[in-house]
């Protein structure tokens, strides 16, 4: 499961992208601009770079990144890059699209494990496919469907 503190960021000139789960538009941006040597808005709102969050309850991307038809720049130009990183580990601050484009750095990306699609109690009433042992408690996820295993210390100090 993808978790809201991460996000998608594209950056290029001229390009589009969208994310689709099971045939079925979920998220998309557009970056425009006139080429490479533009200055990137801070905001990354859609001119050198564009940004947009993640659902929680993906559990997988289709992702599809292609160049607007009318773009006057020649496909030579068409260079971009395309990410996912955590809201707060992205920061563009005003820099020159060149420079991004050739500058990669490792990003951050939060993903929340889970067992199964279902809740604790369901999922213990299927003893074959529980995925939590003895000396753990099972929560619930949080952050869409499915639970977590944890250990339980009292049981562990004994």
């Amino acid at each position: 499961m993808f978790n809201t503190r991460n996000q998608f960021v594209l950056l290029g000139c001229n390009i589009t992208a969208l994310i689709t789960e099971d045939q079925e538009y979920r998220r998309g941006c557009y970056s425009f601009c006139d080429g490479p040597g533009q200055q990137v808005e801070s905001s990354c709102s859609g001119i050198g770079c564009c940004q947009f969050s993640i659902d929680n309850q993906l559990d997988h991307l289709n992702l599809t990144v292609f160049r607007m038809n009318d773009s006057p720049l020649p496909n030579d130009k068409f260079c971009l890059n395309a990410f996912l990183t955590t809201k707060s580990a992205f920061n563009i601050a005003g820099a020159n699209l060149s420079a991004l484009l050739n500058y990669l750095e490792p990003s951050e990306v939060i993903l929340d494990w889970v067992a199964g699609n279902e809740t604790c109690q369901a999922a213990r009433n299927c003893s074959g496919t529980y995925a939590c042992g003895e000396n753990t408690d099972c929560l619930d996820s949080t952050n869409g469907p499915g639970y977590r295993c944890y250990c339980n210390l009292v049981n562990w100090l004994r």
